[in-house]
């Protein structure tokens, strides 16, 4: 890509309202939404990086698990300290996305088709 072109611009809330109430903030980086999900009270989002040399993939959840404290989540991120944010710096490679989010890899893997039907005499 040129350097004077920038791919789309994500911008997703990180926030936990049942302990930080006003201690959220929003995470920008350059990628594009793929696919989501939901699971029972949860929403995930897989986002593909584009500013890796490398195929990088982040996951947004929203957690609606607590009426009227939701909590909004981006991972990877690293703890380095317990009293700070983490540390969004490396994305999930494709093989760290699989271990934790095997579900979005129908998403990132382009699985070959096959005819499985037997092949029936003509008619």
């Amino acid at each position: 890509m040129p350097a004077d072109e920038r791919s789309d611009v994500v911008k997703v809330l990180v926030w936990n309202s049942r302990t930080d109430k006003e201690d959220g903030f929003w995470a920008e980086f350059e990628g594009e939404e793929v696919s989501s999900y939901e699971e029972g009270e949860k929403v995930y989002t897989l986002y593909k990086c584009t500013a890796y040399d490398f195929e990088a993939y982040r996951v947004h959840v929203y957690d609606a698990t607590h009426p009227g404290k939701p909590r909004y989540e981006l991972h990877p991120y690293h703890h380095t300290d317990p009293h700070k944010s983490g540390n969004y710096a490396t994305p999930y490679s494709r093989a760290g996305l699989a271990a934790t989010y095997p579900r979005f890899l129908k998403d990132v893997v382009n699985f070959p088709t096959h005819n499985i039907d037997a092949d029936l005499p003509p008619s």
